[in-house]
């Protein structure tokens, strides 16, 4: 049986298209993106760490992101952190996978909130909703759709 993050890891593997729509609420402005991002596994294992699952996102400027998860539970809901490297900021995450079709990831920066539920729909179709929320106020609203086209 394949461990429930290495199941994720593997099913975000390959190319990607995303559409992504953003709702500012402070500003009262709409952004629409689209993206064609590689998601590419890592193979080099951390002996520091137990249990953990690295990939890089490289978009098609160029950049490249990577996410480490390093997961406290193997079983679900598989609860964990994502480190997420951009250049050199390092930005931690928590996740909680609550089955194979639903992510759940949380960032708390002072008093701004970021949580994106991510809905594994398909092999080939993920959507996100993403919602970034001061402590009274929604700030702002993201809804992604990606199709993996390889």
């Amino acid at each position: 049986m394949i461990e429930p993050l290495k199941k994720l890891i593997h099913y975000l593997e390959g190319k990607w298209i995303c559409q992504q729509t953003i709702y500012d609420f402070t500003n009262k402005i709409i952004n629409i993106n689209q993206d064609k991002i590689n998601y590419l596994t890592l193979k080099k294992i951390d002996k520091a760490e137990l249990i953990n699952c690295s990939y890089i996102c490289q978009y098609s400027n160029n950049k490249k992101i990577v996410y480490k998860y390093v997961n406290s539970n193997n079983y679900y809901p598989v609860q964990g952190t994502i480190k997420k490297l951009d250049q050199n900021i390092i930005t931690n995450y928590f996740f909680k996978l609550e089955n194979e079709n639903l992510l759940k990831i949380e960032y708390l920066n002072n008093n701004i909130k970021y949580t994106e539920y991510v809905y594994f729909l398909h092999k080939n179709f993920k959507l996100s909703i993403i919602l970034l929320k001061t402590i009274k106020y929604y700030n702002a609203v993201c809804f992604m759709s990606s199709i993996k086209i390889n």
